[in-house]
């Protein structure tokens, strides 16, 4: 149960569904529903509304969706929650080779990221449908694109959205995942359709194999320099762009129209 400090004007404190030791009691010995209620933050009937008391019930209806959500995922997966503790079993079990435990479900997806980036490199938007290399590749990416699902809903359940200490949303990597495999389910939902979006959707099927940073702790803190001294390279790159236009200036102008030639032999160029 929830405890709520009393204002500084009462001295009395009590428990959210308890009631007070001096509460009045009607003759059936319970305590009557206008001191109960207001003994809960709440208004008691029949009382007219002012603004301390609207303040009051979205204070107790604040702290109640607080204390539901706090540390609950998808606000029905508690923490001792069967299924959520099947979900981090699965995420955390290990296995020890030689001196290291290797995580088995990071590198099981690990290794199907792998396999899925080289069949996506291999794949060809001209190649024939029909033919069996093609359809291979273009189910066994339908196959990836339910592990990654299986993958991003185990993680959601296990971690939570956001309100969990160690939420889904919270993790830039975790982020990234999702929406790689958003987009390769997006392209799986949509096979056979045509149009525009189609086409942007399965260009950005070439980010899955970023996947692989957020899998691997050395290209992990390499991605992160990067990003960090983004400020200091683009500095750089503007003072190489500038000396390549001079570069190129010079070389338009010194070059311009003597590197003409011409392959037309059927007749008589003048």
């Amino acid at each position: 149960d929830l405890s709520i400090k009393a204002s500084p004007t009462r001295k009395a404190t009590f428990a959210i569904g308890q009631e007070p030791e001096d509460a009045p009691h009607d003759d059936d010995g319970e305590a009557e529903p206008g001191v109960l209620a207001h003994s809960q933050g709440l208004p008691p009937e029949n009382t007219p509304i002012n603004n301390q008391s609207v303040h009051r019930v979205l204070r107790f209806a604040a702290t109640r969706a607080s204390a539901q959500r706090n540390g609950y995922a998808f606000f029905i997966f508690g923490p001792t929650n069967p299924v959520r503790m099947f979900c981090l079993n699965i995420l955390e079990s290990e296995v020890q080779i030689g001196p290291d435990k290797i995580k088995i479900f990071d590198n099981a997806i690990l290794f199907c990221i792998l396999v899925s980036s080289v069949g996506m490199a291999m794949d060809s938007p001209l190649s024939d449908p029909s033919a069996p290399w093609t359809q291979v590749l273009r189910r066994g990416d339908q196959v990836f694109a339910v592990i990654f699902a299986l993958e991003m809903v185990i993680k959601l359940i296990a971690y939570g959205l956001f309100w969990c200490e160690h939420g889904y949303l919270k993790d830039g990597w975790n982020v990234l995942d999702g929406v790689v495999v958003i987009i390769t389910l997006l392209d799986f939902l949509m096979e056979g359709s045509g149009g525009g979006f189609l086409k942007t959707v399965r260009i950005l099927r070439a980010l899955r194999p970023l996947r692989l940073i957020s899998r691997n702790q050395n290209l992990r803190v390499v991605a992160q320099t990067i990003f960090s001294s983004l400020q200091d390279l683009l500095s750089l790159m503007v003072v190489a762009l500038l000396f390549l236009l001079i570069f190129a200036l010079f070389a338009t102008s010194m070059l311009s129209g003597r590197m003409y030639s011409c392959n037309e032999t059927s007749g008589t160029v003048t």
